[in-house]
């Protein structure tokens, strides 16, 4: 193809000039609407047979309790890593009601260690020892345990 630009012969391939650089066509004309597309078949759709799919079915579902039975204990491993970890406060217990229980710790305590305080009783009243750390019983013999404590004031000596 000879470059309308500077006279070059080109490569029918090329769609630039080698020489100048100038397009040998116009992009207008390379355009064929997608209805005339040719494309070429390179492979046939295989159809699965209603057999070959329910093993696939198994092998799927035998593969996700695979994954499940490694990463369930995983997960399970890093909950069970998030336990205290700082020296939890000293603390009094001044008053409860109810459902409520107020609490008096030293003034120089963080809130990390009031929120490792709360996870401790969150955790000591799963495993029914709140008695244990020095808790009374807020609603004894009640509908909900011993213990229905829903409300902790934390207040701070003077």
């Amino acid at each position: 193809m000879k470059c309308q630009q500077c006279g070059t012969e080109n490569d029918e391939s090329y769609r630039y000039c080698g020489s100048c650089g100038v397009p040998l066509r116009s992009p207008v004309s390379d355009y064929v609407p997608i209805a005339q597309r040719q494309y070429p078949v390179t492979a046939q759709r295989k159809i699965i047979s209603g057999h070959m799919q329910a093993w696939i079915a198994i092998g799927v579902l035998a593969l996700l309790a695979l994954c499940l039975c490694i990463i369930g204990p995983l997960i399970a491993g890093m909950q069970r890593s998030t336990s205290p970890t700082v020296q939890l406060p000293s603390f009094q217990v001044i008053g409860r009601d109810l459902t409520a229980l107020s609490l008096l710790v030293p003034k120089d305590t963080t809130d990390e260690q009031l929120a490792q305080l709360i996870y401790a009783f969150r955790q000591a009243r799963k495993e029914n020892r709140l008695g244990r750390m020095g808790i009374p019983s807020t609603t004894r013999g009640g509908k909900y345990g011993d213990y229905a404590i829903v409300v902790i004031y934390v207040f701070t000596e003077p």
